[in-house]
């Protein structure tokens, strides 16, 4: 069944349910209306005519006749019917009784009014079956009515879904003309465009991504089959045989780095989403990454932090301090400084080093996947675009500045859970 159709179908029925709703409504309001009147104008006749028998003394020749032809008497003294104007075939269901009895002179008279309800109740029955066929003759009319309104509704969704339909990867600069008016309709197609905004970058990056990656991996690949070529063209001394397999041996691992890097890449949203929340001592896990970074290093880490503890994802964490350090040890010529502290909710982590610095032109591009300053050190320039990725992946901040040393200074914010 079609949204057009359960559209369609939603609407005749509420339609139709106010309609009879109504109808009921307005039935019952005028019955309640009429019936009420019969009941006062019974009990205004009755009291009148019960003043004018006391005026006369209980005379019933002086009593004139009803005024309202749809009401009948009946007058008991001493429980003596001395009056009854009431007809035989008028039943209890078809008239309305009211009475009250009092004394005159030396006589108890009860006095009995009925009103005749059949000329309300022909009217009520007319009415009863105008408002069926009226009610009827409208649901009759709601189908074509919803359908026609409906399909006017969802016009412009239909035109949305038809020509994303024709969408591709070959194709995602398209646009949607966005409308002034912000209803539904206008939220929704900002919305696609800017998720269209969002997947062309991406795969404008994946483009760039891949590209970079197959020359990364092509150059080392290459160093080593020209390497084992090399090797086996002829007999070889030892010791040539050893410098061979060890230049093999270091591309091999600059493969792997890439490789394992690479993987991070591609399991990182998976890792945002499913990654283990923990509380983590920061200082401690950040001294056991230097120590493993740096192994017997003469380099001077400033470590400056309380008993800061952070409460989150902590593979995110513990690879954006990994990445963070390796890369101001890579650069630094004597100093690394990291602090870190609780701020706004969240861990502020900042990583000093006094290497060579980037220029502030070119800090917007440190991020990008192996990007490389010119005179730069061998890398794999996937270290701060693994640090961004995971930033974003946990919707923290990343920004660069200026350390005490005139080297690069990094500070990420992550959010705790």
């Amino acid at each position: 069944m079609s949204l057009k159709v359960r559209f369609s179908l939603i609407l005749t029925v509420v339609f139709a349910a106010s309609f009879i709703l109504l109808g009921v409504s307005v039935f019952s309001t005028v019955k309640e209306r009429l019936l009420l009147t019969a009941e006062q104008v019974l009990a205004v006749h009755l009291d009148r005519e019960w003043r004018h028998l006391q005026s006369h003394g209980g005379a019933f020749s002086s009593i004139p006749e009803a005024t309202v032809s749809e009401i009948y008497q009946r007058i008991y003294r001493d429980k003596e019917m001395v009056l009854n104007t009431l007809p035989e075939d008028l039943g209890e269901e078809k008239r309305l009784s009211h009475g009250f009895t009092g004394t005159i002179g030396s006589h108890r008279y009860e006095m009995l009014g009925y009103y005749d309800l059949r000329p309300t109740q022909r009217y009520l029955k007319e009415l009863e079956r105008t408002l069926f066929w009226r009610v009827l003759l409208s649901l009759l009319l709601l189908g074509p009515l919803c359908w026609g309104l409906t399909k006017f509704l969802i016009a412009p969704f239909q035109k949305l879904a038809k020509e994303t339909s024709g969408i591709g990867a070959e194709s995602l600069s398209f646009r949607f003309p966005e409308p002034a008016r912000r209803d539904e309709y206008g939220i929704l197609v900002r919305g696609f465009n800017l998720l269209m905004s969002r997947l062309d970058g991406s795969f404008q990056q994946i483009r760039r991504f891949a590209t970079n990656a197959s020359h990364e991996l092509r150059t080392p690949i290459t160093v080593v089959r020209g390497e084992a070529e090399f090797l086996l063209r002829r007999p070889r001394a030892e010791a040539e045989y050893r410098a061979g397999l060890e230049r093999i041996v270091e591309h091999a691992e600059s493969i792997q780095k890439t490789i394992t890097r690479l993987l991070f890449f591609a399991d990182l949203e998976r890792m945002s989403l499913t990654s283990e929340k923990s509380v983590v001592p920061v200082a401690e896990k950040v001294q056991e990454i230097v120590r493993s970074l740096q192994p017997g290093s003469e380099k001077i880490i400033e470590i400056a932090s309380g008993g800061v503890a952070f409460e989150g994802p902590s593979e995110i964490l513990l690879s954006v301090v990994t990445n963070l350090l390796e890369n101001a040890l890579k650069y630094s010529r004597e100093h690394v400084g990291v602090e870190f502290r609780k701020e706004n909710g969240g861990l502020l982590l900042e990583v000093g080093d006094d290497g060579p610095g980037v220029p502030a032109g070119e800090r917007g591009k440190l991020c990008e996947p192996f990007f490389k300053l010119s005179g730069a050190k061998a890398g794999h320039g996937l270290g701060l675009s693994i640090v961004k990725a995971c930033v974003d992946a946990v919707r923290g901040k990343l920004e660069f500045g200026e350390s005490k040393w005139g080297g690069l200074k990094v500070h990420v914010w992550i959010p705790q859970t």
